[in-house]
């Protein structure tokens, strides 16, 4: 229990230091080709969190893991918005 109540707070820390830069550097590339990268790196992150062993690989795939939702979902929510009103 305590093992996720340090991960989570980490999660937390990562998105607070980590989502603005990236945000702002990841406006160079396509929304489609952001989303492909950021969902890409949110299934690394589960394989990590399956396949650790000890609290170092753990941490590894929650890094993995946020930078994937940190990439992904600004952008996911409105793409699906505009693909919504276009139906």
């Amino acid at each position: 229990m305590l093992r996720l109540a340090i991960n989570a707070g980490f999660n937390g820390v990562l998105i607070i230091l980590i989502e603005v830069p990236l945000t702002h550097w990841l406006k160079q590339f396509s929304s489609t080709r952001a989303l492909a990268i950021g969902y890409s790196l949110i299934g690394l992150g589960c394989t990590v969190f399956g396949l650790s062993s000890g609290i170092v690989s753990f941490f590894l795939g929650m890094v993995v893991f946020t930078l994937g939702e940190i990439i992904a979902l600004p952008i996911a929510w409105p793409t699906a918005a505009i693909w919504l009103q276009n139906q």
